[in-house]
This record gives structure tokens, C-alpha cells and sequence, in this order.
């Protein structure tokens, strides 16, 4: 498969923004030292190692992009993204989440692993985020998320899913293929989502509008990861 030649130099630490509102909104605060577009996808130099992509959308997209930045060395990858929260879950709109188990229902994770379902974060890991969030001054709820590759497929029929849904507490369609893809090739990842919406609801608020407190503090968490990494 021909692919155009990527001049980037060693990649150690990526910072995904998957959403379009949290990429324009990061891109506007972190300072880079050069920007351009390869393949569709937006890419955003931060000092050396440290890199920023996005917007992505999709499982798809997350597995061809670790596919490529796996040859410049990538080892820590942290991502930030949307879901939404499922009938019967704790979450609250506006809340940060950490999933610490995902169930992938459709997507990517099959061409990696044929049988394995769910992927599961290292406890080790799980504890070094919740502790550098609490550095500044962010405390995220923990549990397991479902990914699907149409959410408003399961949104018009949650009676069929309510089986599959009950593991997890809220719906993405990322993540699944985030852990299974950097557990394939040995890289460390976290998702970070912000719950947005809720399924089976119809919400008229801008998710942007529950955020903004939370993302001036990511915003510091995210430079400290691109400087040092700590996954």
C-alpha cells in the first residue's frame, strides 16, 4: 500500500483531541512549533517528541493513525473525546470520565484480536492519571464504556442492547479501538471523555457549555503530559 512520506522526526508522546470543539479549543491554547495535514488528519508539533492530532472520528481513523506514528517510535498515547452517558448510569452531563474497561460491539478491535472483547486499562495506570488529574485539581469517574460504530443505531433500539449495555456506562465509538490497538503493539493509552450527551434523551444544551472549568485545567495536564509523559 503506497503511502506519502511523513517528515516528522521521533514521535514519544500523542495527544489525540477527537472532537472537533476540544481540537479547535486546544489548538488555540497549546503553542506548537509547526502545523500541517497528512492524510486528512491534522497534525501539531509541541517541542520534540511531543505531538497533537485531530479532529478523528471513528475507530477506523484511530487505528490507521497508531498504525503510522507506531514507526516514529510512539510509546504514550492520551486521548480526549465524547460520550455519552447510558439510562442507567451515574454519570452527570459535564462529568469527566475514565474508562477503565472497554467493550468493543462492532469496530476495529476484531482485525487485531478475533475474539477478545473487552479491553481492560492497567491498574497501574489507572491510579497515575486519577493521581496527576488530582495534581490539577480534576477528579474523573472511572467504569466501563461501550463502543459501537453508529451510536444512533443503538440510541433507536436500546430494548435489543440492554444485554450489552449493561457493562458499561456509557457509549463512544472509540475507545474499544484505542486499547486494542495500542495493547497490540505493546504503546501505553488512556481515553479521557467528557460525557456530553445522555442515549435515549434528547438534550438542546451545547456540550460545550458544561466544559469549560475542566478544560482549562486539561489544558495543563495535557502540557505536562506532552513534556515529560507519565502514562
Amino acid at each position: 500500500m503506497y503511502l506519502p512520506t511523513l517528515n516528522l522526526s521521533e514521535v514519544k508522546r500523542l495527544v489525540l483531541l477527537l472532537p472537533q470543539p476540544e481540537f479547535n479549543y486546544f489548538s488555540k491554547k497549546l503553542k506548537f512549533l509547526e502545523s500541517f495535514k497528512y492524510l486528512g488528519f491534522n497534525f501539531k508539533i509541541y517541542k520534540e517528541g511531543g505531538l497533537i492530532a485531530g479532529p478523528l472520528f471513528s475507530a477506523p481513523q484511530i487505528s490507521f493513525l497508531i498504525e503510522i506514528l507506531k514507526e516514529k517510535g510512539l510509546r504514550e498515547i492520551l486521548a480526549l473525546g465524547w460520550a455519552g452517558k447510558l439510562p442507567s448510569s451515574p454519570l452527570q452531563l459535564g462529568d469527566l470520565f475514565l474508562p477503565v474497561r472497554a467493550i468493543s460491539l462492532e469496530g476495529t478491535s476484531r482485525f487485531y484480536y478475533k475474539r477478545k472483547k473487552n479491553f481492560s486499562l492497567n491498574k497501574n495506570i489507572k491510579k497515575r492519571i486519577e493521581e496527576e488529574l488530582l495534581n490539577f485539581g480534576l477528579i474523573c469517574k472511572s467504569g466501563g464504556i461501550i463502543s459501537v460504530d453508529v451510536p444512533w443505531r443503538v440510541e433507536k433500539s436500546l430494548n435489543m442492547f440492554n444485554f450489552y449495555l449493561s457493562e458499561g456506562w456509557a457509549l463512544d465509538m472509540e475507545t474499544s479501538a484505542l486499547y486494542a490497538v495500542s495493547r497490540f503493539f505493546g504503546l501505553k493509552a488512556v481515553m479521557l471523555t467528557f460525557i456530553t450527551d445522555e442515549i435515549g434523551r434528547s438534550i438542546n444544551r451545547r456540550p460545550e457549555d458544561l466544559l469549560q472549568e475542566k478544560r482549562e485545567k486539561l489544558l495543563y495536564f495535557m502540557e505536562d503530559f506532552l513534556d515529560r509523559g507519565f502514562i
